[in-house]
C-alpha cells in the first residue's frame, strides 16, 4: 500500500530545510496574519474552500458578482 500523506513522511526533511519557520507537526492549515498554508492538496481546498449548500441552483452570488447576470 503506498503512503499518500507524503508531506508528513517529508517532514523531518522539510522543517531542516527553513529553521526559522516554526513548522507544525499536527495541523491541516496554519493561517499567520495575511499568511495560510496547507499540509497537503486536500488540506488546501479545505482551506481555501468557502462552502454553503444551497437547495436552489439558480442561487449564484458570483455571476453578480461578475456582471454575468
Amino acid at each position: 500500500m503506498k503512503c499518500r500523506h507524503r508531506n508528513k513522511r517529508s517532514f523531518a526533511w522539510v522543517q531542516s530545510q527553513g529553521p526559522q519557520v516554526n513548522w507544525v507537526k499536527q495541523a491541516r492549515w496554519v493561517e499567520n496574519g495575511k499568511f495560510a498554508t496547507s499540509s497537503g492538496v486536500s488540506a488546501g481546498i479545505d482551506m481555501a474552500m468557502e462552502y454553503e449548500w444551497h437547495r436552489d441552483a439558480a442561487w449564484d452570488p458570483f455571476a453578480k458578482i461578475h456582471g454575468l447576470v
